[in-house]
């Protein structure tokens, strides 16, 4: 008895765990897709709501346990297309206007549809191990 109560509080911490990750991940594409509207900006690991819960400050890209992070297997969203982002938003601010923002939407386009391809790939993570 004691042991099939243990395995149903595991499969409910795993359910738990999942429908938060899925409702970081929501909040995720919303965000970015305000950006690719030209309805908000992106101020980093401050306004993502993935980096709310996994990113740790002070400790180099601890970013255990955040979706991104477990496909790419690169903190910060390396091996993403935010790191493009990133860069273009930091190095091409004298571009003529119209060629910046263009290239901009673009590239916010790219992440978002990262962000959406991965929470429809989104497992229930560990089901197959709880008996």
């Amino acid at each position: 008895m004691k042991n099939e109560l243990e395995i149903l509080n595991q499969r409910i911490t795993l359910l738990e765990n999942w429908y938060l990750d899925r409702m970081y991940m929501q909040s995720a594409v919303r965000k970015w897709e305000r950006i690719v509207a030209g309805e908000q900006g992106d101020r980093g690991t401050t306004d993502c709501p993935l980096c709310g819960k996994y990113y740790t400050p002070g400790v180099t890209w601890r970013c255990t346990g955040c979706p991104v992070y477990k496909t790419t297997l690169h903190p910060g969203c390396g091996a993403t297309p935010y790191q493009d982002w990133k860069g273009h938003r930091a190095t091409n601010t004298g571009r003529p206007l119209r060629w910046y923002e263009f290239y901009s939407r673009h590239l916010a386009k790219r992440e978002l549809e990262f962000l959406r391809n991965l929470l429809i790939r989104q497992p229930m993570e560990g089901r197959a191990s709880t008996g």
